[in-house]
């Protein structure tokens, strides 16, 4: 039985695809003469893939109003990421550092009735991609107990993509003709000409499996003090489903 919010989608997606024919028709009825029939039809295709691209997002950030203690810290513990990286010979192209920011914070005092400075925060931010879900779990355990670390897994992906695209994209304009033909000789019509196609683009929708994890140092204590670990994340490969739509018109012969 499908939820309110997956009927919800459905739903919109219905609109989605009645909206689009009634724009190419609408468009044809003002262009096309009175004598020429015509036919609008809508084709889809769709295809479940195992993902093979797991990314995880690392954000190292800590406010603090000792500036060579904090910059170290967070430096320190970018490095220690590197180094499980390294020791899991992910590849350079996998592996992306930006820049370490530094922000003044501040805080609005109601007795003094003025921002109060806390301190800067010095962040940065480490993108990793791994193509098992076996190493990205391996990673996760591995890094490093910090309560100035904050890690979060993206979406799952296929590095297929590009050439799922176009296989669907073939088989959505071979179901669209299918459904012209079958429409055509219903009333008494051969398929003429086509006289507008339409790709709406390739949409992706995640099932069975769970988008993100978010993991923070909040239920931990600084680094240097001994805690507990979290509780491990839960992850599952899942699936993709990858949905491609087309719309043709057509002219009746």
């Amino acid at each position: 039985m499908k939820t309110l919010t997956e009927r919800g989608t459905s739903m919109k997606s219905r609109i989605a695809v009645a909206a689009g024919l009634l724009a190419i028709i609408g468009s044809l009825q003002a262009q096309a003469p009175a004598d020429r029939p015509f036919i609008a039809v809508h084709g889809e295709a769709k295809m479940d893939v195992v993902p093979d691209i797991f990314p995880v997002e690392l954000t190292l950030k800590e406010t603090s109003t000792d500036a060579a203690a904090t910059q170290q810290k967070i430096e320190s513990l970018a490095r220690d990421i590197l180094a499980v990286t390294e020791k899991m010979k992910v590849k350079d192209d996998d592996v992306t550092i930006s820049n370490l920011e530094i922000s003044p914070e501040y805080k609005w005092d109601d007795d003094a009735d003025k921002q109060v400075f806390q301190g800067n925060t010095y962040e940065r931010e480490i993108k990793v991609r791994f193509h098992s879900l076996a190493k990205l779990n391996e990673f996760i355990s591995a890094l490093p107990k910090s309560n100035a670390l904050r890690i979060q897994t993206a979406k799952f992906e296929t590095s297929r993509a590009d050439e799922l695209r176009r296989e669907l994209l073939d088989s959505a304009i071979a179901n669209a003709r299918k459904t012209a033909e079958v429409m055509a000789t219903g009333v008494g019509r051969k398929l003429g000409a086509v006289q507008n196609i339409s790709n709406q683009g390739l949409n992706l929708q995640y099932s069975q499996s769970l988008e993100s994890v978010v993991v923070t140092g909040a239920r931990a204590t600084d680094l240097y003090a001994p805690a507990p670990p979290p509780p491990p994340a839960v992850l599952r490969e899942g699936k993709i489903t990858l949905d491609q739509d087309v719309y043709i018109v057509y002219e009746l012969n």
